[in-house]
């Protein structure tokens, strides 16, 4: 995980945190993490060009969190184990190190020859040097060579949203897909390619790395935007995180909440009214300084259904728990007020503005997806992180994406992370196997 991780709970098909194995399975043996498609016969979802290595190590170090897995070829997850990301440069290499090898003990001699993958914030420059990483200690510094130093061996890197990418269009939501676009929707925004289930980098390592681009479109009222830590005004992040979510609804109320009780309020004020927990029409007209005034958008509580089903999201009508994760990921949280049947709200949201806040959302969302199709033109979009989690958006992006894409044409899916949390995990261990870039 990272600076741009789940913002709403852990994933309820995880680990139990304490080294163990995973639990629940259904295997008859350990219970282990199955990604879609695969048949439990030992197959790399990978292809054959990938080194049949008994496992791989992936590690994903982030800014509070380090985790790791030993994933066996066919993508399962034979052992998982997570720890606290220490503050200190040189603390963070020794547990890495500790991490890596407790993982190779576990997988026994099977292990001595595991490839091992990093999904971590921010990028290695040509120098290989850390750059653009939230884990401040990291900028600067020659990681890259220093882990491969500690772990004395070699190690794959690839930033968060890359690792995404690579996991989602393996074995995830875009299995067998061409071109992947990737996108953590979490505390922070970020985004990864993948092509034929390999990672794509450019010269600059910044390659698909939207969040920093400005929002496109802008009306008066969004312009220049808030501003970044990056130094910028108005960069897409400043938006369409989950701390955007929650500045913007401070601006308007002048209170701060959570963007779960921001989303909950919002579900709740209208679920059933279109069908599929969403808000029906409420709110006709712009999206409330959003939109700019795009021809035959409306309000986007009134665009439900529009566009067909999208991703894995059809279905799901009462809540935006995602089917199969667990009750750990539902966007409604402990509270004292309930507004609907299956929505918990907390009693001091104003529930007008929380619907108002996530309209904006949408269509901000809407606007940065479609610059990028403008662009890419991708094959699968991939939604992760927290912000992910809001199910009304796979009902409503297309065609609130439709009237700002080059010629109306828009049949690009959108799907949400099949692997959730761990997908990021589960890029850097298939990252293990493949050829190094030049970091």
């Amino acid at each position: 995980m990272s600076n741009r991780d789940n913002l709403f709970g852990g994933d309820g098909g995880r680990g139990d945190g304490d080294g163990g194995r995973e639990r629940g399975g259904g295997d008859g043996g350990i219970g282990r993490d199955r990604g879609p498609g695969h048949g439990g016969d030992g197959r790399d979802p990978a292809g054959d060009s990938r080194n049949r290595a008994a496992f791989r190590i992936g590690i994903d170090l982030g800014g509070t969190k380090m985790e790791g897995v030993l994933m066996a070829a066919s993508g399962e997850i034979a052992h998982r184990r997570r720890v606290a990301t220490p503050a200190a440069y040189d603390d963070i290499l020794r547990a890495l190190s500790d991490l890596t090898a407790r993982l190779r003990r576990e997988a026994g001699d099977d292990g001595r020859d595991a490839g091992v993958g990093m999904s971590m914030p921010g990028t290695a420059t040509r120098a290989g040097l850390i750059k653009n990483s939230n884990t401040v200690c990291l900028n600067g510094r020659p990681f890259p060579a220093d882990v491969r130093r500690a772990l004395d061996c070699e190690v794959r890197f690839a930033n968060d949203a890359d690792c995404l990418a690579l996991s989602e269009s393996t074995d995830g939501a875009a299995a067998g897909s061409g071109t992947v676009f990737a996108v953590i929707l979490g505390t922070g925004v970020g985004g990864g390619i993948a092509v034929n289930a390999r990672v794509v980098t450019g010269p600059n390592r910044i390659r698909g790395e939207w969040g920093h681009a400005p929002l496109p479109w802008p009306s008066a009222r969004e312009y220049p935007g808030p501003r970044c830590y990056c130094g910028r005004r108005g960069c897409m992040e400043t938006f369409v995180s989950g701390t955007g979510m929650e500045n913007d609804y401070e601006r308007a109320t002048g209170r701060r909440i959570t963007a779960r009780d921001i989303a909950a309020a919002a579900e709740g004020a209208g679920a059933g009214a279109d069908g599929d927990g969403g808000e029906g029409a409420a709110g006709a007209g712009a999206d409330d300084g959003g939109d700019g005034g795009a021809a035959g958008t409306g309000a986007d509580d009134g665009v439900a259904g529009a566009g067909g089903e999208v991703g894995n999201a059809a279905g799901n009508s009462a809540g935006v728990a995602r089917a199969g994760r667990g009750a750990g990921n539902s966007m409604a949280p402990a509270g004292t007020a309930t507004a609907a049947e299956g929505i918990t709200v907390a009693a001091d949201v104003d529930v007008a503005e929380a619907v108002a806040a996530r309209r904006r959302y949408a269509h901000r969302l809407a606007r940065g997806l479609a610059m990028m199709v403008n662009i890419l033109d991708p094959d699968v979009i991939v939604l992760g992180g927290g912000m992910s989690n809001m199910i009304f958006l796979y009902r409503q992006l297309p065609a609130l994406m439709r009237p700002w894409i080059f010629g109306g044409e828009f049949h690009t899916p959108i799907r949400q992370a099949a692997h959730g949390d761990s997908s990021g995990v589960r890029g850097a261990a298939w990252l293990a196997d493949m050829p190094a870039p030049d970091d």
